[in-house]
């Protein structure tokens, strides 16, 4: 599942459930969270709190940018595969090519 698709059905999910539900999912993330990422996720929490509005735009438009991306990235390949593009090398000085 892509992240744009990812992020509304989370949004759509979240958006039923209350303060409390959420805080008790919360809870359950937090009970199986591995001890050695439990420093980040304290941190992702604590920055949650500090992100001003515009903060889900800038992430909205992101993930537009990395579909349209991966879609382009997508169809060449697919066009690679069926043989009616090809990949014609070019090496960089830093490969030995000039």
């Amino acid at each position: 599942m892509n992240l744009t698709h990812f992020l509304k059905q989370t949004d759509a999910l979240t958006a039923q459930y209350s303060t409390e539900q959420l805080i008790a999912f919360i809870h359950e993330i937090e009970r199986v969270f591995p001890e050695h990422r439990r420093e980040d996720f304290l941190e992702m929490l604590k920055s949650a709190g500090n992100k001003s509005g515009k903060a889900p735009n800038q992430n909205q438009e992101k993930d537009i940018d990395f579909d349209k991306m991966y879609r382009h990235v997508r169809d060449n390949l697919k066009s690679i595969d069926s043989q009616e593009l090809a990949i014609i090398g070019r090496l960089s000085e830093e490969c030995g090519g000039k």
